[in-house]
């Protein structure tokens, strides 16, 4: 059986961790929670989460684990040791090649 997932508590949650706020303070966008029995995106606007709904279109960035994962992570107040940060890989466009006969006339 899957557990039910509190959405309301999760965006309490997410409102209420100071440090969070801070990291977030100058992002807006859609950050999709894959929790394994759940997927939905957090919606933020300006730092400041605003909802959360199912997932529609692109996400940002995807935090995906399985479903173990997000029960021991969600099972008291604070995570045990390990449980406390997730690592975060992007991908992005890669950047332009470098042409150093006009590279190195731009810097002089």
């Amino acid at each position: 059986m899957n557990p039910v997932i509190d959405r309301q508590a999760i965006l309490a949650a997410v409102g209420s961790d100071a440090e969070l706020q801070y990291t977030l303070r100058t992002y807006s966008g859609r950050v999709r929670l894959d929790l394994a029995t759940d997927v939905f995106d957090l919606l933020v606007s300006d730092g400041v989460p605003t909802a959360l709904e199912d997932p529609t279109g692109d996400a940002d960035v995807t935090y995906s684990a399985p479903a173990e994962f997000w029960a021991t992570a969600f099972a008291a107040p604070t995570p045990p040791h390990g449980y406390g940060s997730l690592t975060t890989a992007a991908t992005s466009p890669a950047p332009p090649p470098r042409n150093p006969a006009t590279d190195s006339a731009a810097t002089h």
